[in-house]
């Protein structure tokens, strides 16, 4: 994120990631498509991680991932 806007909480909510699950889809996008399609999105957490493979999902920090 760009500096000026790290510091603002009013700028954090438009650099969200959002996650929709719904029959069979699963999505993660910019919050920014919350303004373009209606849906239940789920906010996720700043430093998430997420991966994905064949029908397995797996979430987790990145502050785990970088370590202390």
């Amino acid at each position: 994120m760009v500096n000026k806007y790290a510091h603002s909480l009013d700028d954090w909510n438009y650099a969200r990631l959002i996650e929709l699950k719904n029959n069979g889809l699963y999505a993660v996008a910019s919050s920014t498509l919350e303004l373009y399609h209606e849906a239940r999105w789920k906010t996720l957490n700043n430093g998430t991680a997420i991966s994905i493979s064949g029908d397995k999902l797996e979430r987790f920090s990145l502050g785990d991932a970088c370590g202390p």
